[in-house]
């Protein structure tokens, strides 16, 4: 066997490599389900995929993606409606897939790093990238990128590897290198930049090495320049944000939050790995020095890709604070796989012996594997128990009095107007969205409201939102007496009714902390609104 294989028995490592990557992938799609078990409702970004993946029309479905539906390129959408055609658009179904996909990102990883490691100092590296990222975890639940997003760079990752492996630069090393960019650049805004970084270590290892391959780095190009044809959309999707943002500069605080959060359980591993290099030895093994020569040059490319993963979150900490404020832990949710490399090398290179050094596992049963394979154990059942201690969440809808049943609710956030419209019975109690343009652009309003007044706008235009979004002055105009559920973040209430003194209003009740206003005309106002008050088409929307 390939020394890199790091065992000297092929088919009991070999049951062992199936089994553990088994037991991870089997945690990420049994943490989805839990997950969902306990929250099995969609939330507003969900809301959008199935609203584009229910499109009949997958032509109308792209066109609004790239109006501004989504800031992202429609490929996870794509496969969705592949999926959906055979499984159905219920909410386990289109979750399940963001579980499905991470599970096959962990046994990608698991291929990979058992390429180069032992499988204990694999299965440290798994334990502490999978089971120890809270925003993998949080995500697992949720119908969207991100388990496609992981996934393409563990692919990204496998194939820039075999590359590091070969000499020759086959075409069919070339075909993968394309098109394991291709699913990446287009599973994500920022696939790119993870394409970027592993391309550029892949390069900096060519150079330690003494070679070029121009082929091998413009396929990677190639898809680069395929992506290009997206821009104009790209560009569409960041006016969503304009002239106002959600989007903040981050601190050092949230860059010291995100990395802890990336990786909870490193600390651990470092006192695991010190504890058991201390206690226990393994016996000495004669190598040839010409094999681990070769050995450390795969290793050394690897590393670098980790590391390069790992310093994209600094450098995204560093392009937020100077331009773009988007600093988002799932957004940079990939670089998990760079501290998987980084521990596995870590814990495999932990021994003196040479059988450390050079991958060989020397005893299935030595108390140093017995350790991490304990150590693999315990923290498989973290992703459980955090999916189970998730706060149970209920059906949202709004409980009110026989008295104030079927009465219009003004809904001030779009992400629970579009989650109330959804699921609440809207023959007992209709929901209401009003597009105020002119609070939306007010500084003292929500940092979101521009980016929802826009979303809601255009999915109402495009037929995916087909009641309840309404303009101001006409719903103020035809309805006398309704509820408002006043958010504490927005300023529509404040400024539209109560500072108005041809309306009365009371508490009547809270929904999730929020009071519950009951307004009543007190004389006619049908006055003509002004042009801001009236939805404004803005650039990119529509």
């Amino acid at each position: 066997m390939h020394p890199a294989g790091g065992v000297t028995r092929r088919g009991q490592f070999a049951r062992l490599d199936i089994i553990g990557a088994s037991i991870g992938a089997a945690v990420m799609i049994a943490t989805t389900l839990i997950a969902h078990a306990v929250n099995p409702f969609f939330w507003y970004d969900e809301l959008a995929t199935l609203s584009l993946v229910a499109d009949r029309s997958m032509a109308h479905m792209v066109r609004a993606i790239a109006n501004g539906a989504e800031n992202n390129p429609p490929l996870y959408e794509l496969l969705m409606r592949a999926w959906s055609a055979a499984f159905g658009t219920n909410e386990l179904s289109l979750r399940l897939v963001t579980g499905l996909f991470a599970g096959a990102a962990l046994v990608v990883l698991w291929f990979l790093l058992r390429r180069h490691y032992t499988t204990r100092a694999t299965a440290a590296g798994i334990a502490v990238a999978f089971f120890g990222s809270e925003p993998l975890l949080d995500q697992l639940n949720f119908a969207r990128f991100y388990g496609l997003f992981i996934f393409a760079v563990a692919i990204v990752l496998l194939v820039a590897d075999s590359a590091n492996r070969n000499e020759r630069t086959g075409r069919r090393l070339l075909v993968a290198t394309f098109f394991a960019n291709l699913l990446l650049v287009f599973s994500h805004a920022f696939g790119g930049f993870y394409s970027a970084a592993i391309l550029g270590a892949l390069i900096l290892a060519d150079l330690l090495e003494h070679r070029f391959r121009p082929a091998l780095y413009g396929s990677a190009v190639g898809a680069w320049l395929v992506f290009t044809m997206w821009v104009p959309a790209v560009i569409s999707q960041g006016q969503m944000n304009q002239p106002r943002s959600w989007l903040v500069s981050p601190t050092r605080g949230d860059l010291y939050a995100l990395l802890h959060r990336q990786t909870l359980w490193l600390p651990l591993a470092a006192i695991v790995l010190a504890v058991s290099q201390a206690v226990w030895r393994n016996r000495q093994v004669e190598r040839e020095q010409t094999a681990a020569d070769t050995e450390a040059r795969y290793r050394t490319p690897l590393v670098l890709m980790g590391v390069a993963l790992i310093c994209l979150v600094p450098a995204n900490f560093l392009l937020a604070k100077l331009s773009l404020p988007v600093f988002l832990d799932r957004y940079l949710l990939p670089s998990i796989l760079g501290w998987g490399i980084i521990v596995a090398q870590m814990v495999n290179g932990s021994s003196s012996s040479a059988a450390s050094r050079h991958g060989v596992v020397v005893g299935r049963h030595t108390p140093v594997g017995i350790v991490w394979a304990v150590f693999f154990g315990l923290l498989a059942a973290y992703p459980l128990i955090y999916a189970a201690r998730k706060p149970r969440v209920e059906r949202p809808a709004l409980v009110v009095t026989d008295e104030l049943r079927g009465l219009p609710v003004v809904v001030e956030s779009a992400f629970d107007f579009w989650q109330m419209a959804h699921y609440a019975d809207r023959g007992a109690q209709p929901y209401r969205y009003l597009l105020d343009w002119t609070l939306a652009l007010d500084g003292a309003n929500a940092k979101s409201a521009v980016q929802e007044y826009k979303l809601i706008d255009l999915y109402a235009t495009e037929r995916y939102i087909l009641t309840g979004v309404v303009h101001p002055a006409d719903f103020l105009c035809a309805t006398s007496r309704f509820l408002v559920i006043d958010s504490p973040a927005y300023i529509w209430f404040e400024r539209r009714i109560a500072s108005d003194s041809s309306y009365q209003w009371g508490t009547v009740g809270a929904y999730h902390g929020m009071p519950v206003r009951l307004v009543s005309k007190k004389r006619p106002n049908c006055e003509v609104a002004s042009p801001l008050d009236q939805p404004v088409r803005q650039p990119g929307t529509a």
